[in-house]
């Protein structure tokens, strides 16, 4: 009996996972712009009543949604 690659347990390479978050110092200027746009709609949008962003006239909400930003 001869043993082969077939009958050699191969091992398993551990990848590294990238971080979700990008670095700051990796963003272009558009996603830096699109930042500091959402930051200033974040803080002007603030909702007391819901948890999320709304936009309020005449005592009606409508939500912020990302697909509404865009």
């Amino acid at each position: 009996s001869s043993s082969s690659d077939e009958d050699t347990p191969k091992l398993k390479t551990k990848k590294s996972k990238s971080n979700l978050v990008p670095k700051e110092s990796k963003l272009t200027t558009d996603e830096i712009e699109l930042a500091n746009i959402i930051t200033q709609i974040r803080s002007k949008y603030q909702c007391n009543i819901h948890a999320t962003l709304c936009y309020i006239e005449d005592d009606k909400h409508l939500a912020l949604i990302p697909a509404r930003l865009y």
